[in-house]
């Protein structure tokens, strides 16, 4: 299945990634985001959640960035796929 095929790749990506930038760079954050969705993708939204909240905590260094928008939109997708309204609220 090709969306497997993705998740192992960006596993590895972000493996490397986390190995030769710091844990919390905004390209690792990119990583966790693709991962994230393929995982979705594949139907492990709960899989996916945890990767999307660090990839957010991440990004909110920059908090008028629009990765942290992005960040959201992925988070309140998986947040409906696991039909967590109330993790979706805003705080």
């Amino acid at each position: 299945m090709r969306a497997a095929r993705t998740c192992s790749l960006l596993e590895r990506a972000l493996r490397i990634h986390e190995a030769s930038l710091d844990p919390d760079h905004p390209t690792v954050a990119t990583v966790l985001l693709n991962l994230a969705a393929a995982l979705h993708t594949l139907g492990n939204a709960a899989d996916a959640r945890p990767l999307i909240e660090y990839a957010l905590r991440i990004h909110e260094a920059h908090p008028a960035h629009p990765d942290v928008a992005m960040a959201i939109v992925n988070l309140a997708t998986v947040l409906q796929a696991l039909s967590d309204a109330a993790g979706a609220r805003l705080p």
